[in-house]
């Protein structure tokens, strides 16, 4: 028996023992008894690591971020694994402190059952105004693990699911350009001249990946949670793209299979892929390509939508770090807004529209709904699919028939391998976004 706590139900007085040793006939000195003291003062609250347990006495939102109940004026770092070594460091790198490995008796530590000489590293939360971050480093011999905690003031404690995506949002402070993924893809496509050698593509790495998201150790509560709702978001979307636009099974069913990927939390390793200068130089592929970056609305309505997308997580940024929760909670339902529309999870095709001007967006199709961005990107991964099939309209026009060297179909094909890499990644930098807005959806 490692310990054991015993409460009076009456008074409410507890009391915290650490026996630590066995109570068996075949064990030990064969006792199923003891006379124990109870410990003269007992671990307040903590996060823990390298055990079955992620905290004590706090509020756990996931496995990495935990809200302060009121009244908590000091937690402590505590490794469970009491042959590994622990170090704490703050958000500006000053290292808070160390937890030693124990002698074996104390092998594995079982926060509240322990002596305070084992409690760990001594955080003292009154002066913790605003969410802070610490980088806890495990050791034992040459291995070294690490895992990424927020810790929220009391004042989030009704913000849970807030707390919970600013602290993913706020991990792309200083990265929000990959928002605008979708206005340098358009401008360089509208750019584009026949017969001309053509400036490849930047390859800008926005530096966006599953570690800068996740931190140092990903979240099992966030993976399982992006995977639940996006596969639930999706299928709803096959029945509302059938039903509101007439596609067929195949050509839906094709799309919400990409979007498994695109959307996946675990390939969010950004970066524009680099166009060679031969592959855009013929003119009947940048024909295509040219018409695509200048006329198409979806294109365009796409990279309209991620540039206030890019604003709203710059304010929702600076809201966080105000440690303002009402005012993060606003930004995020207006995010959603945006990215899903108000009830991203229903199958009913009203419920999806939204209404550009409210944003100060640009609307490129008036007279037309105004789709939120998730049913932007459906459309134009649909329409590269039925495109790739069907041949692209802009070559079924005489005056074009000179340049093409194939058939419509084919020529179609040759430059949409060009474009569909570029919609992809934009595609990825926006599956940020509607991951962080569908957590907690329902």
């Amino acid at each position: 028996m490692v310990g054991l706590k015993v409460k009076d139900t009456c008074s409410g007085k507890e009391w915290v023992f650490q026996p630590n040793r066995w109570l068996a006939l075949g064990e030990g000195d064969r006792k199923t008894y003891g006379e124990f003291t109870p410990l003269e003062e007992v671990y307040p609250a903590g996060i823990l690591v390298e055990g079955n347990r992620n905290s004590l006495n706090l509020i756990e939102v996931s496995d990495t971020v935990f809200i302060l109940p009121q009244g908590c004026t000091q937690l402590y770092f505590t490794c469970f694994d009491g042959t590994r070594e622990m170090e704490v460091f703050r958000e500006n790198g000053r290292s808070l402190g160390k937890q030693y490995a124990s002698a074996s008796r104390w092998a594995k530590r079982v926060p509240p059952c322990l002596p305070k000489n084992e409690w760990g590293v001594p955080f003292d939360t009154t002066a913790l105004n605003h969410a802070e971050r610490f980088l806890i480093r495990t050791r034992k011999g040459q291995e070294t693990r690490e895992k990424t905690v927020w810790i929220f003031p009391p004042n989030w404690a009704n913000y849970q699911n807030v707390a919970l995506k600013t602290s993913i949002l706020y991990s792309l402070k200083g990265k929000t350009e990959v928002f605008s993924c979708g206005t340098t893809v358009k401008n360089y496509l509208a750019g584009l001249s026949p017969n001309v050698a053509n400036a490849a593509l930047p390859v800008i790495n926005y530096g966006v990946d599953a570690f800068s998201i996740f931190g140092a150790s990903p979240d099992s509560y966030l993976e399982d949670s992006f995977c639940e709702f996006t596969r639930t978001y999706l299928e709803n979307q096959k029945t509302l793209f059938i039903q509101r636009f007439g596609f067929s099974l195949e050509l839906v069913s094709s799309a919400v299979d990409l979007f498994e990927y695109l959307y996946d939390a675990l390939n969010w390793a950004l970066q524009l892929p680099g166009v060679v200068q031969a592959s855009v130089a013929q003119a009947y592929k940048v024909v295509l390509l040219k018409e695509l970056g200048a006329n198409d609305k979806v294109l365009a309505q796409i990279a309209a939508l991620l540039e206030k997308g890019k604003e709203l997580a710059e304010e929702i940024n600076a809201s966080f770090e105000a440690n303002d929760p009402y005012s993060c909670a606003q930004k995020l339902s207006a995010l959603k807004t945006l990215t899903f529309g108000n009830n991203p999870l229903s199958n009913d095709p009203q419920v999806h529209s939204i209404n550009y001007g409210e944003f100060g967006i640009a609307d490129y199709e008036p007279g037309m709904p105004d789709h939120p961005l998730a049913i932007l990107f459906s459309l134009a991964t649909i329409n590269v699919k039925d495109w790739r099939k069907n041949g692209h309209p802009l070559y079924r026009g005489d005056e074009l028939l000179s340049i093409l060297l194939h058939d419509p179909v084919t020529d179609t094909n040759a430059a949409l391998d060009v474009y569909e890499p570029l919609l992809r990644t934009i595609i990825q930098a926006g599956g940020i976004l509607t991951n962080v807005c569908l957590l907690g959806s329902s």
